[in-house]
């Protein structure tokens, strides 16, 4: 008869000092990079080489780098560092394939004046009027892309 012995299943468990706030135990750094900044120089350990022994600490360091134009985001590991040196691994990456261009923000508003003064072109910044006496509101767009034309 073979001797048979009962093995005890035990649940693993997080220990209750292994868990605490990340500002207790590392950082969540945002780097920012110029365009002509490629994913393999951030991800080269010398391209963290003048920052590492200052920055990072703890056992934990996550760095979101962003591009400046907002064209690419990516998300590092700080696997290892000394002061001279940082090793990062990719943790995710985010290319966006254009760029956003916001609309430009009105400077002046066309308002009619009455059947006199017909529309005014107010600038919006201080309340100047820029030009009465306009015709209609087609004739005023026409005269702020010529004067905003002119003043660039």
């Amino acid at each position: 008869m073979q001797n048979m012995t009962k093995e005890k299943f035990v649940k693993k468990r997080i220990a209750a000092k292994d868990i605490t706030p990340i500002n207790q135990r590392g950082v969540i750094w945002v780097a920012t990079v110029g365009p002509e900044v490629t994913l393999d120089d951030v991800l080269d350990q010398d391209f963290w080489s003048h920052v590492a022994g200052r920055t990072f600490n703890g056992v934990y360091n996550e760095v979101t780098v962003v591009w400046e134009d907002n064209s690419r985001v990516v998300k590092l590991f700080v696997r290892a560092y000394d002061s001279t040196t940082a090793f990062v691994e990719l943790l995710d990456d985010w290319e966006f394939d254009k760029t956003i261009e916001m609309p430009k923000q009105e400077l002046f508003h066309v308002l009619w004046a009455g059947p006199e003064l017909k529309y005014r072109i107010i600038r919006k910044e201080d309340g100047a009027i820029i030009r009465e006496g306009v015709s209609s509101k087609e004739d005023a767009a026409r005269y702020i892309t010529e004067h905003m034309a002119m003043v660039k």
